[in-house]
C-alpha cells in the first residue's frame, strides 16, 4: 500500500499539469520576439533579430493562415520589428494596444501573431502575486480599509518604480485639481 500513495500523488500532479503542458513548449517562448524591451539597439543586430522564431510561429499556427498570408507575415516582420523597437521605452501592453487599435496596413498580416499572443492563457503567477500583495495590505489590522484605498495601495506596491525615480508632480497636480473644494496648502 505504501507504493499506492506516491503513485496516486504522481497521477494527481500529472492530471493537474496536463492542461498547462502545451505552455511549457519552447514555441510559446518565441512570442517574446514581440517584446519591444527585448529588441537590440544595434541596427545590425535588429536586422536579423529573431527571424527564425517568427518563421517557427508561422509554421506552428499554419492552419490559421493561407499560403499568401504566411508569406506576407514573413515579409512584414522586419517592418513590425522596426516599429516595435522604436517603442522600447513604452509598456509592452500599451504598445500592443496602440498597434492593434489602429493597425498599420504595412504590418496587418503580422499582427495576427500578436492577436494569438494576447489570446493565449496567461500564467497565474501575476494574479497570485496580486492576491499575496492584497493579503499583506488588508490584514486583521486593516479590515476597515475601503476598496479605493486598497486599490491605490496595491498599485503602488505592485509598480516597479522606486522612490528615486518617482516624480510626484503629476500626482500632486491631480490631487490639487481633483478636490470638490479649494485645497489650502502651506508652502
Amino acid at each position: 500500500m505504501e507504493d499506492g500513495f506516491p503513485s496516486f500523488i504522481s497521477k494527481v500532479i500529472a492530471y493537474i499539469n496536463k492542461p498547462f503542458s502545451s505552455l511549457r513548449e519552447e514555441l510559446y517562448s518565441y512570442f517574446t520576439v514581440f517584446d519591444p524591451k527585448e529588441m537590440p539597439q544595434d541596427q545590425a543586430d535588429l536586422a536579423t533579430y529573431r527571424n527564425k522564431e517568427v518563421r517557427s510561429l508561422v509554421d506552428y499556427f499554419h492552419h490559421f493562415f493561407s499560403d499568401d498570408e504566411k508569406q506576407r507575415i514573413i515579409e512584414q516582420w522586419p517592418i513590425l520589428r522596426q516599429q516595435l523597437a522604436r517603442q522600447k521605452m513604452h509598456k509592452t501592453l500599451d504598445v500592443f494596444h496602440n498597434i492593434l487599435m489602429s493597425p498599420p496596413n504595412d504590418v496587418k498580416d503580422c499582427l495576427v501573431l500578436i492577436d494569438l499572443l494576447i489570446t493565449l492563457s496567461p500564467s497565474t503567477a501575476k494574479c497570485e502575486r496580486g492576491l499575496s500583495t492584497m493579503n499583506q495590505l488588508k490584514n486583521s489590522m486593516h479590515t476597515l480599509m475601503n476598496q479605493d484605498t486598497l486599490t491605490a495601495l496595491m498599485r503602488v506596491r505592485s509598480s516597479n518604480l522606486n522612490a528615486t525615480n518617482f516624480c510626484p508632480t503629476p500626482a500632486i497636480q491631480r490631487w490639487m485639481s481633483g478636490a470638490k473644494t479649494k485645497r489650502h496648502v502651506d508652502l
